[in-house]
């Protein structure tokens, strides 16, 4: 993602999603916080976040545009770092482990390595089908 995939104009569509997201996310906040009695003012902003985001998505939710634009734009470094984070990992942990492996146990499945030290090209003979019927059984 770069920054000029942040959206500058989002449909009202998106802008509705946004704000039940909100709903969603900042009530369950808030119902965290009332079963766990620990806070309740930030229990009751977050009720009253979750319920203002609720009604701004249903009623206009051009209200919500402002917000969700700089939702994106603070948002967008940790995504950016996450997602970096995530392929590094996928490639040490799934693809450099198999790697190592195919490379003890030999396996050679392009075919790179020269077979025999006469064998100047890389070219490999092609077996050609017995009966022409197959051309038509390609499975």
């Amino acid at each position: 993602m770069q920054w000029s995939d942040i959206p500058k104009n989002p449909s009202e569509k998106m802008l509705r999603q946004f704000g039940g997201l909100c709903l969603v996310f900042f009530g369950a906040l808030a119902i965290y916080g009332f079963a766990t009695r620990s806070n309740p003012g930030f229990s009751a902003m977050f009720a009253l976040t979750a319920v203002l985001a609720g009604l701004a998505a249903t009623l206009n939710p051009k209200l919500l545009k402002y917000i969700f634009i700089g939702w994106m734009i603070l948002v967008f470094p940790i995504g950016f770092v996450v997602s970096k984070i995530i392929l590094l990992s996928v490639f040490l942990l799934v693809f450099m482990p198999v790697t190592l492996i195919f490379r003890l146990i030999g396996r050679d499945a392009l075919t790179l390595r020269r077979h025999t030290a006469q064998n100047a090209t890389y070219w490999l003979p092609k077996q050609q089908p017995d009966d022409p019927s197959r051309y038509l059984r390609q499975y």
